[in-house]
C-alpha cells in the first residue's frame, strides 16, 4: 500500500507515445517481463550537474522520456521514462553515489516520496552476456552494478524535492555535499512513517529552525 501522493505519479509519468500500452510499472521486455511495481515508494538522492537549482525547486523535475524498461535505462539506449537516484549521496566504500553522477559544483537534490525499483535486484539474472554462452552463464546481473541505482519516475514535482546542495571536493579527492550547503525546499511534503512501517504517509510539513 502506497500513499496517493506516490502513486499518482506513476499515473501523471504514464506513457505518452500511442505506440506503446500505457503501463504503470517498469518492464524488462527482453525477459518479457512487465509491470514491475516499484519496491518502495521512499526517495533518495539525484545528482544533476546542469539544470538551475532555483528552477528545479520552482518548477520540479519536468517529464522526459516513455520507455520504462530498466536495462534499457541503464544501457542508456532509447529514450528513458526514469531517473536514477542512490540511497546515500556517497557510499564510503567506493566513492560512487549521487555527489558523483553530479561531479564537482554539479547539485545533489533529496527527492522523498517517489515510486523506486531497485535496478540491482530486477536485472539480476536477466542481462544476456552472449548469444553462444549455454545455461545459466547465459545471463548476468546489472553490468552497472556498482552504481548502487535507484530508478524513479522522471517527472518529480517540486512538493516531491525536500533540499539541493553544492558537491565539493574534499582534500582526499572524495566529492560531497557539505552539511551547511544544503537549501531547503519550503515546498516540500515531508514523509512522515506512521504506526504501520509498511506504509508511508505524505502530509504537509512547515520546515521550522528547530528541526534538521
Amino acid at each position: 500500500l502506497y500513499p496517493k501522493a506516490c502513486t499518482r505519479l506513476l499515473a501523471s509519468n504514464s506513457n505518452t507515445n500511442s505506440n506503446e500500452p500505457q503501463r504503470q510499472g517498469a518492464s524488462i521486455r527482453s525477459s518479457k517481463i512487465f509491470d514491475i511495481p516499484p519496491d518502495s515508494c521512499q526517495g533518495g538522492y539525484y545528482g544533476n550537474d546542469h539544470l538551475d537549482p532555483q528552477q528545479v525547486l520552482r518548477e520540479g523535475f519536468l517529464h522526459r522520456g516513455y520507455d520504462w524498461d530498466l536495462l534499457n535505462h541503464v544501457l542508456q539506449r532509447g529514450n528513458s521514462a526514469f531517473r536514477g537516484t542512490t540511497k546515500q549521496i556517497v557510499y564510503p566504500e567506493d566513492g560512487v553515489g549521487a555527489a558523483s553522477f553530479a561531479g564537482e559544483d554539479g547539485y545533489v537534490y533529496e527527492v522523498t516520496c517517489l515510486p523506486s525499483w531497485d535496478v540491482n535486484k530486477h536485472l539480476q539474472g536477466r542481462v544476456k552476456t552472449s548469444d553462444w554462452a549455454i545455461g545459466i552463464d547465459r545471463y548476468k546481473g546489472n553490468t552497472v552494478l556498482g552504481e548502487h541505482e535507484y530508478a524513479v519516475p522522471s517527472r518529480i514535482p517540486t512538493s516531491h524535492i525536500r533540499r539541493y546542495g553544492k558537491v565539493v571536493r574534499s582534500a582526499g579527492g572524495t566529492l560531497f555535499v557539505p552539511r551547511a550547503a544544503w537549501v531547503e525546499n519550503p515546498a516540500w511534503f515531508r514523509i512522515i512513517p506512521p504506526a504501520r512501517p509498511s506504509v508511508l504517509v505524505c502530509v504537509r510539513w512547515i520546515w521550522t529552525v528547530t528541526e534538521h
